[in-house]
């Protein structure tokens, strides 16, 4: 699945920014992407 053109680079570095010093929000569930940066998976586990 193709990621939307709304979303770029700098939307997808804010969010591991604040998931890195926030933690994934409680039922913040993964529902359409997962992503890997520098060999750290981002997603709900």
């Amino acid at each position: 699945m193709r990621i939307p053109d709304n979303i770029n680079k700098q939307h997808l570095l804010k969010a591991i920014q604040k998931i890195k010093s926030e933690r994934v929000p409680k039922g913040a569930d993964s529902q359409y992407y997962d992503v890997i940066f520098e060999d750290d998976l981002y997603r709900q586990s």
